[in-house]
């Protein structure tokens, strides 16, 4: 009997031993896509009616420890927008190829619900941005359902009138922006992920 259980035991840590890693173990937790030929495609929704917009993934270097990356958006007009993403977050470092005076924090991370932080403008005259983490949740799109963080970000005039915008993102693992909320005033404009297709 014992011989038997000693067998077992031998059997099993062997199995265990050699049993596969998985690939993401030890993997930094990214909140972006980071692979070139990812594709998004939104459902947007606002007073200019409904239409879509696809954002792909074209290039991605390893810079300095992070990832920049490259993204065209198609929507009425075509726009590029690199990303620098690490383990620490995502910020807008440059837009149709103007590289912005500091990187634009869109996100940082680790982070919890109440923290903040303020990001100068992507133009020397524009109004910098105060953000808010929320707490991590359930967000059901048309392309899934994902945990992600909601990041609000809160932009005030300058030119006196009070006039607030308030763009609220979630962020989910590997993905990025699953869901976006952009209030100005009365107006408000809906980004939902419609499809994720991963890049080969």
């Amino acid at each position: 009997m014992r011989s038997l259980v000693v067998l077992a035991t031998l059997v099993f840590t062997t199995a265990a031993s050699s049993a596969p890693v998985p690939k993401d173990v030890g993997q930094p937790v990214l909140y972006f896509s980071v692979r070139e030929g990812d594709q998004s495609v939104f459902e947007v929704t606002g007073s200019s009616g409904t239409y879509d917009l696809t954002e792909t993934v074209t290039k991605v270097v390893a810079k300095d420890g992070c990832m920049w990356v490259t993204v065209e958006r198609r929507a009425t007009k075509t726009t590029t927008v690199v990303y620098q993403v690490s383990a620490k977050g995502v910020s807008r470092v440059a837009t149709n190829d103007q590289e912005l005076a500091e990187p634009h924090a869109l996100l940082k991370v680790p982070t919890k619900a109440g923290d903040t932080w303020t990001a100068k403008a992507d133009t020397p005259t524009g109004p910098s941005t105060v953000y808010t983490a929320g707490k991590e949740e359930k967000v059901d799109v048309p392309a899934g359902k994902f945990m992600a963080i909601p990041i609000e970000g809160k932009i005030t005039a300058q030119n006196g009138n009070g006039r607030i915008a308030i763009r609220t993102s979630w962020y989910a693992p590997n993905v990025g922006i699953v869901k976006m909320v952009y209030k100005v005033g009365d107006g408000v404009e809906t980004r939902t992920l419609k499809s994720f297709k991963p890049g080969k």
